[in-house]
């Protein structure tokens, strides 16, 4: 069973940034000069099971195929407040048109994993099961992909 469409949650991440930049990041356009590199890093605000890098290295590969997300953890890893996560190197107007996008798929992915290790924990070793649910009170991109809670499931050695 493949346990996450990557395809269900990729192909939204042009309709995210469409409706983040709507005409194009303007600011960025008026003060950065054209091909000018810069750097930034992803990091924890808090202790959580990081999830969501790879769709978040998708955003800016979606927006230059030569930006770069190197990451310094993997989905699944459980990290402390503080740990650079990953880091993105490129074009510094490619950067700040992704970056709003990738961070907020890599904190509600991350938050879903982290809650997810949280029932987990919680219910282990009582025999009850924490199931995914695919309920109408998520939205549809995210009811089509499940990875986080798969990963904060696995992290938390299963039940």
């Amino acid at each position: 069973m493949n346990w996450f469409d990557e395809g269900a949650l990729y192909s939204q991440i042009s309709a995210f940034l469409r409706e983040d930049l709507g005409r194009g990041d303007l600011t960025s356009q008026a003060i950065v000069a054209r091909n000018t590199r810069a750097r930034g890093r992803f990091i924890a605000g808090e202790k959580m099971i990081v999830a969501g890098l790879e769709a978040a290295e998708e955003v800016f590969l979606t927006l230059d195929p030569q930006q770069q997300l190197e990451a310094f953890v993997s989905d699944g890893e459980e990290v402390d407040a503080g740990k650079v996560i990953a880091r993105t190197i490129g074009f510094a107007d490619v950067l700040l048109a992704g970056e709003r996008v990738a961070l907020n798929l890599i904190q509600r992915l991350s938050a879903v994993a982290t809650i997810t290790s949280q029932f987990v924990r919680a219910v282990q070793g009582t025999g009850a099961q924490i199931n995914a649910s695919t309920g109408e009170v998520c939205s549809s991109a995210w009811r089509r992909s499940q990875r986080p809670f798969w990963v904060g499931r696995r992290c938390s050695h299963n039940v």
